[in-house]
């Protein structure tokens, strides 16, 4: 989806803020009359970009979006064109052909190819490894984080409309999702960043008709496995590097060690968090056990939990595994015994 904004008049501005630039010649320039050449240089202008309705006023070294209020104030000057705000971002997902730009202080936008032309041509950042992909046979859009091991979460409207409402790719299957059915039973589910439900016979056929994986018996493998036995497994690892990717005690992710702790306990789950989370039979916290996993950020994160509110997983890049509260009020718990 693109936009293109023509420069409204003075009358025609609403109370949204629009944005400028610093140090831009020609830019509208606030001064009371009769000022000096020496105050002209200290003066307040005001800009805008081509791909948005936001107001900065620039003294020459810093800029400030604006309110309506202080725009009428400043006598509503008219705001000058530009192709780009310095401190501008602009890059582009690997599921999308298109370019977006991020002023300071806004939501990405879309832009056109003259929008782009007229910021001078940047090259883009390439996110090659997010994006945002909708399955073919489901309304659900999935925000990817990583392409490669098919991580993601449920994309919400809003922050579609934070990223340009930016195209996605459509596909029918994204990396380590499942089709399962639990025994005893001809419901098909499915486990993916974008969709962890049942889904309909009519789903189920858009798809390809995927053979579903059999649920019940891993629950009965890890019976055998006590809570302190997963939790003695786990503890061992504390202190072990985050690592993007890692999923041996050289370097964990938060699902690699998941799914290393559980393997060393006889217990064979699925290697991302979404698949893992999918995977798993969902309990209450209140039902949750020392040893079942607890998901926080919409399927982004996982971790072990050890009870009493708190967790032991592999954060993020510059930490290491460690028993921690969890820190996500919306959390979700998911057991395999």
């Amino acid at each position: 989806m693109t936009s293109s904004f023509t420069a409204p008049s003075a009358k025609k501005l609403t109370k949204s803020a629009l944005v400028a630039t610093v140090a831009l010649a020609g830019a509208a320039t606030v001064m009371a009359p009769g000022a000096s050449a020496q105050a002209a240089a200290t003066a307040t202008t005001v800009v805008k970009v081509s791909y948005s309705d936001v107001l900065y006023t620039t003294n020459g070294t810093s800029s400030t979006p604006i309110s309506f209020a202080t725009w009428k104030n400043l006598g509503f000057p008219a705001p000058k064109t530009v192709g780009s705000i310095p401190g501008t971002v602009y890059f582009k997902y690997g599921t999308s052909p298109d370019v977006l730009a991020q002023a300071p202080g806004q939501q990405a936008r879309v832009l056109t190819f003259n929008q782009w032309a007229s910021a001078g041509a940047p090259t883009p950042v390439n996110k090659y490894n997010e994006g945002l992909i909708k399955l073919s046979w489901a309304p659900e859009i999935a925000r990817m984080t990583n392409l490669q091991t098919g991580a993601g979460y449920p994309l919400s409207m809003a922050e579609w409309g934070a990223n340009g409402f930016t195209k996605f790719a459509v596909q029918k299957r994204i990396t380590g999702d499942q089709f399962y059915q639990f025994a005893g039973s001809a419901d098909v589910w499915y486990a993916g960043p974008g969709v962890n439900r049942k889904i309909t016979f009519a789903e189920w056929v858009g798809a390809g008709q995927p053979k579903p994986a059999i649920r019940g018996s891993v629950a009965g493998t890890a019976a055998s496995s006590s809570d302190q036995a997963i939790l003695n497994v786990a503890r061992k690892y504390i202190g072990v590097p985050y690592v993007w990717g890692g999923s041996t005690p050289s370097g964990f992710d938060c699902s690699g060690f998941t799914s290393y702790v559980y393997r060393q306990v006889g217990i064979t789950i699925p290697r991302t968090s979404q698949a893992q989370w999918g995977a798993g039979r969902a309990v209450s916290e209140a039902q949750a056990r020392p040893g079942d996993l607890v998901v926080m950020s919409g399927g982004g994160h996982i971790g072990i939990y050890v009870g009493n509110g708190r967790m032991i997983d592999s954060p993020k890049p510059g930490t290491s595994v460690q028993e921690r509260p969890i820190f996500a009020s919306t959390r979700y718990f998911v057991t395999f015994r």
